[in-house]
């Protein structure tokens, strides 16, 4: 009989330690894993990155997404298919898995991501309508998140990279000889060759009107005119847009001397266009030539 009494003894501190031990299960998960499957369709962007992302928020995004992964064409499979996969996820619940665009032309980081697929969400709310997921130790592994992604909803706008201008020249008198440009100036008065110009002949006209296009413009600050090289040689202003002058000496000009050419300019309140990268045509720059007798 003594010798059963320290057998219970041992079972019990046996049954005690198995019980505090599985409060300390080693098999007890820390933090969570989210995958799923990417269907992507239309043509690869390129240019900017295309990147899967887990966020804390949506749409209202706030600071770096929780985890984020970029991915490139190479990822895909055969069929288009990209899986993906969060792992180390602290528990929680978040907002939206969202596929999107980076714009490599915006630098300002709240709007150069352009969201192009989200799990849960449609393309007809911008993908702000997604599901909220939540992992936690009872469900620390969410699978078969899968939804699709539209490569062509992407606003792909590449910079241009110079400018056109363009409008019409209404002429009135009588066409001279000599030579008529027309001209796109960086100084004005012209003091030097125009940095862009053409030659004007009477048979360009209809209805004494005369259409001008300047391409290739390379961005900057810029004076319109028409110029008339006349047989003395010297250059003499016949209009430029937004001239409100009235040129009352055959060129509007004047000159020192009877056998001196034409000094000066006309038209010098001209108005300047100024042509950038985010506006670089520019159309409907009308304006009136005219010729002195």
């Amino acid at each position: 009989m003594n010798d059963v009494k320290p057998c219970i003894v041992v079972s019990f501190l046996l049954v005690l330690f198995f019980f505090m031990g599985c409060d300390e299960n080693p098999m007890t998960p820390e933090s969570g894993t989210i995958y799923g499957v990417v269907d992507f369709s239309g043509t690869w962007p390129e240019t900017g990155n295309i990147s899967i992302s887990l966020n804390t928020s949506w749409p209202e995004v706030t600071g770096a997404p929780y985890a984020f992964t970029t991915i490139y064409s190479d990822d895909l499979n055969q069929d288009n298919l990209y899986n993906y996969r969060f792992e180390n996820v602290t528990f929680g619940t978040y907002q939206g898995i969202i596929v999107s665009w980076k714009d490599p032309h915006d630098d300002d980081s709240v709007t150069n991501q352009h969201a192009i697929g989200g799990y849960g969400g449609t393309a007809e709310a911008k993908f702000e309508n997604t599901g909220s997921i939540t992992v936690s130790g009872p469900d620390y592994e969410i699978m078969d998140l899968n939804f699709p992604a539209y490569l062509d909803v992407i606003d792909e706008k590449i910079p241009a990279e110079s400018g056109t201008i363009s409008g019409t020249v209404t002429f009135s008198g009588t066409w001279p000889t000599g030579t008529v440009f027309m001209s796109l100036n960086s100084l004005w008065p012209l003091q030097t060759t125009p940095n862009y110009y053409s030659t004007i002949a009477s048979e360009n006209l209809i209805d004494n009107k005369y259409s001008y296009s300047f391409e290739n413009v390379t961005f900057g600050i810029y004076t319109i005119a028409v110029v008339w090289l006349n047989p003395n040689a010297s250059w003499e202003t016949l209009g430029a847009y937004g001239s409100t002058t009235i040129c009352d000496s055959p060129s509007g000009c004047s000159k020192n001397n009877e056998n001196d050419s034409w000094e000066g300019c006309c038209h010098e309140d001209a108005e300047s266009v100024t042509i950038t990268v985010t506006d670089f045509e520019l159309t409907g720059l009308d304006f009136t030539a005219t010729f002195k007798d």
